[in-house]
């Protein structure tokens, strides 16, 4: 479960990092950057490069096409590859998978730092 968890951290981290720099052009084309003040970026470094990112091992149920790398560290077990289309690189446990660890737990650490700028009201 901890290897999903990273997988989904890794694209949502993408993805805020895309809609943050969209929200901030909007938000400046319309006069509010006063009032705004997006999150600063979120550097993935090596991790940047991976659809897939574990811990815990990867286990594949079925055929699926993986576009980016893939690893897993310090379990480097994979299951079910056989049926897996990657378009990037397997980079079980190597060196460049514990880099990519690494550097998503900095990036985590980085956003969770940053936390909202203005209160959260209760009643959203």
């Amino acid at each position: 479960m901890p290897g999903i968890i990273l997988i989904l951290f890794v694209e949502i981290m993408k993805i805020f990092s895309r809609i943050s720099v969209i929200f901030l052009l909007i938000a400046s084309m319309m006069g509010l950057s006063s009032l705004v003040k997006a999150a600063t970026f979120i550097d993935l470094g090596t991790a940047e490069s991976f659809s897939v990112l574990a811990g815990s091992g990867i286990t594949n149920t079925g055929p699926t096409i993986i576009t980016g790398d893939v690893g897993s560290f310090p379990t480097t077990t994979q299951t079910g590859f056989g049926s897996v289309t990657l378009t990037g690189t397997n980079h079980a446990g190597d060196g460049v998978t514990q880099s990519a660890k690494t550097d998503l737990t900095t990036a985590y650490n980085n956003a969770a730092a940053q936390g909202p700028t203005l209160p959260i009201v209760a009643d959203l």
